[in-house]
């Protein structure tokens, strides 16, 4: 087990009006849910859930002050929510996030990415309550010339493929923004980087942990493409939790950021908890659930381009904020198939969520 990091503040969230994008999502329902914890009161703006989605199956549209079903690609729409939520905090969390989804519909990737971030930007210019903006882009925001580092902050973006390009050029929309319009008016805007996020409730297709427990459940073989690819595996819990400290962070520093990537955090594995490929993580899945689960590996799209390795440096994440993921890869995934287990045996999804959530809020000496 890795060592344990600092804990979040309840105080500073107790109470705080934030507005969450994407909190239909697989990563916006866990965020909802943690917020709620913390005793934060919580306004969603997201498409409407996709079927089956965590969302729905934990209840959570009746568990916030609001859920507002509308599209970030309509800034009246946007614009009316802010006004009358009138938000402390924002994290935006609403993207187009499926890498295959974005080299079959490219221009709706752009549009949803970086017209989404800029008509959210547009609608909070002149918020009196705005305090501070968190945006969530990817660890594929780095132009990778795949040369086997670690990437830090200050690294070259960019991309291959149209969904790593419109995240970098999701943070260019973020640069711009937070120089010309909100750090003038005292503003914090925030930048986490962070990918291949794994955690029960993720119903996604094309992701590797649904589609290996759709495969599970369904008693057949997972076809994988890319066994040999890498990434940064981590659990859900632990990037939320590095999200939210780093909004601490940047409320109490109030800094102002010359440099865009000084606003940016990386948050992934440790050094000593290196990525793992498909195939580890394929083979971890064979061994927790041997009964049904087994894969095999399928001729990928050639013409489709993706990164073979990568890798993030999140000592900056440690350093500055003292975060650190409490599970490595291995347990991330682990716990991961253990919820799926659950929920398939008929334990509740909410309180599946609120189990873990409240461990990893637990102070550090306590195992998890």
């Amino acid at each position: 087990m890795i060592e344990a990091d600092a804990v979040l503040d309840r105080h500073f969230w107790n109470g705080k009006k934030i507005l969450l994008t994407g909190h239909t999502g697989f990563k916006g329902a866990w965020m909802t849910m943690l917020l709620r914890s913390l005793g934060a009161r919580v306004a969603g703006v997201s498409l409407e859930a996709e079927k089956p989605s965590l969302f729905e199956q934990a209840g959570l549209a009746k568990r916030i002050e609001a859920h507002h079903v509308a599209d970030l690609r309509d800034v009246k729409q946007i614009q009316a929510i802010v006004d009358a939520e009138q938000p402390e905090i924002v994290i935006h969390l609403a993207a187009q996030s499926l890498v295959r989804f974005a080299y079959q519909f490219p221009a709706v990737t752009f549009d949803t990415n970086v017209i989404g971030t800029v008509n959210l930007f547009e609608a909070l210019r002149g918020q009196k309550s705005l305090q501070a903006i968190l945006t969530t882009t990817t660890d594929k925001v780095y132009y990778n010339q795949e040369l086997g580092r670690h990437f830090i902050e200050s690294d070259r973006l960019g991309g291959h493929d149209p969904y790593s390009a419109s995240k970098a050029a999701t943070e260019a929309v973020i640069a711009a923004y937070r120089a010309s319009y909100q750090q003038p008016s005292g503003v914090i805007s925030l930048v986490a980087r962070a990918g291949n996020i794994v955690g029960g409730g993720d119903w996604a297709q094309d992701r590797l942990i649904p589609d290996a427990v759709r495969a599970a459940l369904g008693q057949t073989p997972l076809s994988v493409r890319s066994p040999s690819s890498t990434r940064p595996w981590q659990f859900v819990l632990d990037a939320l939790v590095g999200y939210l400290m780093l909004i601490e962070h940047g409320s109490r520093q109030r800094q102002v950021f010359a440099d865009p990537n000084d606003a940016a955090y990386n948050f992934g594995p440790l050094p000593d908890q290196p990525s793992a490929a498909v195939s580890e993580v394929c083979n971890w899945i064979a061994e927790i659930w041997p009964e049904r689960f087994s894969w095999n590996v399928v001729a990928g799209d050639r013409a489709m381009k993706e990164s073979k390795l990568l890798q993030l440096d999140s000592r900056k994440a440690v350093g500055v904020l003292g975060w650190q993921p409490r599970m490595s890869s291995r347990e991330a995934v682990a716990e991961s198939i253990s919820w799926y287990k659950a929920f398939h045996a008929g334990k509740d999804p909410f309180e599946l969520c609120q189990q873990q959530i409240e461990h990893r809020l637990a102070p550090a000496h306590t195992p998890i």
